[in-house]
């Protein structure tokens, strides 16, 4: 299948574009609201040191995804990168809300049970329904 460079589209014609302004925008939206919310809460009289759960949440969060994004996808195969990635989003999220070691064997079947069935339903999306070429 040839790629969109070679059907001459230009760089703005491309259909990742609107997506990646999109992301952007929002990363650097929630960026902002961050760094506004500990500014305010900044101003109390005793701080707490100790880092909320929420934030932790996020920080795994966004850790695990740029894993992902950055050493992941284009040198690992598409299905396997997303088996991986949600597998272990699912994993490190369970193990956050409940921290019991004699579910671990179930929670891991269902993960890459889960993380299986997700990253080949997603190829089959994008390249044989929407002809988009995974990395």
């Amino acid at each position: 299948m040839p790629d969109f460079h070679e059907q001459g589209a230009s760089v703005y014609e491309a259909p990742g574009l609107t997506p990646a302004l999109l992301g952007f925008a929002l990363a650097v939206s929630g960026l902002l609201l961050a760094f506004r919310r500990t500014k305010a809460v900044s101003d109390e009289s005793l701080p707490d040191l100790r880092m909320p759960e929420s934030r932790k949440r996020v920080l795994l969060a966004v850790v695990l995804t740029l894993i992902y994004a950055l050493g992941l996808l284009g040198r690992v195969p598409f299905i396997a990168a997303t088996a991986i990635f949600v597998s272990s989003f699912t994993l490190s999220f369970e193990h956050l809300i409940d921290r019991d070691r004699a579910k671990l064997p179930r929670r891991a079947a269902i993960a890459a049970l889960l993380a299986a069935a997700v990253s080949v339903a997603i190829s089959f999306l994008f390249q044989d329904l929407f002809l988009v070429q995974l990395p």
